[in-house]
């Protein structure tokens, strides 16, 4: 769909590419929530209502999908996902709390097994050096796991005040090591430096934890949300100034309904705009 209308915003952006249609088809999606693209450019995305997980060619056009952990046993509720350094594809299956590994094609590789349990898990992200971030959604908590599964960190105080969380819905670490954390339901993000010390907060539109605000870092590590009740995406400073936004609600080209799902592949920003049933690559002017 295209308007004679620009997207409602700030931020120098245009839509790129729409990926997909609300469905059940190949290439159709029931709320999608996360995207992983690979050095190919080929796009994963989790159809989270369809529990697989689908794969686009770099021009956008449908490969394949997979829906079995295993072998045997399929996915409940396929939410995070992300790409590993070597090219694996992580999955994270938030109704089971658990994380599996498959190959570019879809093959399953096994699980990750990590010595901690985690309940209904919202937020799933990766660093340069392959340590995974985990916002525990359910056990008001954010996780950061090494490569072998290995807990590296935990941030794990419940409540309101600075440092602490209500149900957080993602959470990223950057190139300095330091944390940001959406904190969706007390309507904040949150900055933790490397040893998980408090640092700083800002306000964002509030959320609820299945559809809570998502984060990525853009190149010059600057701070983008996908602020899901907003419908648009919203960009800040590293001081939490805020320096623009882009979007509206609704279905054209540049709107959103829910967006849940944000991701830097280059300087193309990918956005999973999950109650319109698709995918919208947006990329900077």
């Amino acid at each position: 769909p295209q308007s004679g209308q620009p997207p409602a915003g700030s931020l120098p952006l245009t839509v790129a590419r729409l990926l997909g249609s609300e469905g059940s088809g190949p290439g159709q999606f029931l709320q999608p929530r996360a995207i992983a693209v690979g050095k190919d450019g080929r796009v994963y995305v989790t159809d989270t209502g369809n529990k697989r997980v689908q794969a686009f060619d770099s021009e956008g056009r449908y490969l394949f999908a997979f829906d079995s952990v295993d072998g045997a046993n399929k996915f409940i509720e396929p939410f995070g996902m992300v790409m590993t350094s070597k090219g694996t594809l992580l999955v994270m299956d938030a109704e089971e709390g658990r994380m599996y590994r498959f190959d570019a094609d879809g093959r399953p590789l096994g699980a990750l097994e990590a010595n901690t349990r985690f309940y209904k898990p919202r937020g799933l992200s990766i660093d340069k050096s392959d340590n995974l971030f985990i916002a525990d959604t359910g056990g008001s908590r954010i996780v950061k796991l090494d490569a072998d599964g290995n807990v590296a960190l935990s941030l794990d105080q419940r409540g309101k005040g600075p440092g602490q969380f209500d149900q957080p819905c993602d959470a990223i670490g950057d190139p300095s090591g330091e944390i940001w954390v959406s904190d969706c339901v007390n309507g904040r993000i949150q900055l933790f430096s490397p040893d998980g010390t408090f640092k700083l907060q800002f306000a964002i539109p509030p959320s609820d934890p299945l559809n809570g605000a998502r984060l990525a870092l853009g190149p010059d590590q600057t701070l983008y949300v996908a602020a899901s009740t907003a419908h648009k995406v919203l960009k800040f400073s590293r001081t939490g100034q805020a320096q623009g936004d882009f979007g509206s609600e609704g279905r054209e080209a540049g709107q959103f309904r829910i967006p849940t799902g944000i991701m830097f592949a280059g300087t193309a920003i990918w956005v999973a705009d999950t109650l319109n049933g698709r995918v919208q690559k947006l990329q900077i002017k």
